[in-house]
């Protein structure tokens, strides 16, 4: 066989074989109106509650009652920024609207002109004080700069997080100041070294902190995601292999570039480029600092520097897709298996024992890693198991776990049923749940 066959057989086996590619049309169709249903505790996914905020806003903009007087004013639309609101009214003429937040002195006065005339108004109300009844002045001018009308609106809003309110620099939330230190901006959502990278159309990519996988150098997360700084979540990444200290766009709208690793024993040594629809990796290529500049994150020091961020409608829902790819180990499905299991523990016995706390979060599951190391989870129903292996992840020093931080297991790669979770540990020790997982696909409207 020459050798350039054999180059060929070789790039063959990679594309088509190699561990890490994954057929993601097949997954794709996994993935259509998948709906998990557990008796494990759950919580609202971000990109539902992006939808159910889209859905009122639609509802909203398509009332053309809404007059200038008569606005729908809607605090933290998405649900994650809690100092943001919208205001949505319509107006027989086309004119422009500036609103002003009244600052706690003159000089944090939050102003704002949205100068692009319009008979349907949609607008972000940004730099309201937490746990305050914050004063807006609303004004509408027509095309020869002429006030038409002004009034003023409440917007009462929450406390800030404990985290927040005790020392903000130890919190990951991202947020911004005003010019004399008051928080007017903040993020529910974690975000690794608080930081949040700029891309295209508006939109920011987070990696949520704490939701993480381990490496040699500490956990690092897996869950990328884009969004707005209103809060809305336009798709979620899984990053099997971790973010390490870089991400951004590989060009305005294309396919993202994210720092990674190409083994449990190495860290950020590739980047992976992203198919930003799918998921997919497309490409994986060594790390070469002159070769990839990523960006610096945003400042957080001063609200201005959202100023200039323009009035957008919101899009339509079928613009908001959710993207969950990838395990942290490629899962084994074991066909017509059973387990061998022992008395079933419930949530209460495992967090007593282990210190383990699990939550369904949309399509995935979310497990806070405690005092213990997992080397195996299995989900087993009665024709089929998915083993995922944690085994090349372990310390072998110690069973105990350095550092605490989440572990995400999407279940999108799975078929429909009931499945059973059992917990293998590096100390030898197993745990089958009580609690089970049901996943379905069926057509949604």
């Amino acid at each position: 066989m020459s050798v350039k066959i054999a180059t060929k057989f070789k790039e063959w086996i990679y594309f088509h074989i190699a561990k890490e590619k994954t057929d993601f049309m097949s997954l794709n169709r996994l993935r259509l109106n998948l709906s998990v249903t557990s008796t494990l505790p759950s919580r609202e996914s971000y990109v539902l509650q992006s939808r159910k905020g889209s859905k009122r806003i639609q509802q909203a903009m398509g009332d053309t009652s809404l007059s200038f007087d008569t606005m729908e004013v809607i605090l933290n639309p998405y649900g994650q920024a809690p100092l943001t609101a919208v205001a949505i009214f319509h107006t027989a003429e086309s004119c422009c609207v500036s609103y002003t937040v009244a600052g706690h002195s003159a000089r944090s006065e939050y102003r704002q002109e949205i100068k692009e005339a319009a008979t349907s108004h949609f607008v972000p109300i940004w730099g309201l004080y937490p746990d305050e009844d914050n004063l807006i002045t609303m004004t509408l001018v027509d095309s020869g700069s002429n006030v038409i009308s002004s009034r003023t609106i409440h917007i009462k809003t929450k406390p800030l997080p404990i985290e927040l309110e005790e020392d903000p620099k130890d919190s990951s939330y991202p947020i911004f100041r005003d010019n004399e230190g008051a928080i007017r901006y903040y993020l529910t959502v974690p975000a690794y070294r608080s930081e949040l990278i700029g891309i295209s159309g508006e939109r920011y990519l987070l990696a949520e902190d704490g939701i993480a996988t381990p490496t040699p150098s500490g956990p690092q997360p897996t869950r990328l995601h884009e969004l707005n700084l209103l809060g809305c979540f336009y798709r979620t990444y899984y990053i099997a292999t971790g973010i390490h200290n870089g991400m951004c766009e590989k060009e305005p709208g294309g396919n993202l570039l994210v720092s990674s690793n190409s083994l449990p024993s190495q860290t950020s040594d590739i980047i992976l480029e992203i198919d930003r629809q799918t998921g997919a990796v497309v490409k994986r290529q060594k790390h070469l600092s002159s070769e990839t500049v990523f960006p610096s994150p945003i400042s957080f020091t001063d609200i201005p520097c959202i100023s200039n961020i323009k009035c957008f409608m919101p899009e339509t829902l079928d613009e908001i897709s959710y993207s969950i790819v990838g395990w942290l180990n490629a899962p084994t499905l074991y066909q017509g298996a059973s387990i061998e299991t022992t008395d079933a523990v419930n949530l209460i016995q495992l967090r007593r024992k282990y210190n383990l706390h699990l939550v369904v979060s949309g399509d995935t599951l979310l497990i806070r890693i405690g005092d213990c190391q997992i080397q195996e989870i299995l989900f087993a129903k009665i024709d089929r198991i998915y083993q995922m292996d944690m085994t090349p992840f372990l310390s072998t020093e110690e069973n105990s776990v350095p550092e605490r931080y989440t572990l995400a297991v999407p279940f999108t790669e799975m078929y429909s049923g009931t499945y059973r979770i059992v917990l293998r540990f590096a100390d030898g020790g197993q745990e089958v749940l009580s609690d089970t997982v049901t996943l379905s696909r069926t057509r949604q409207s």
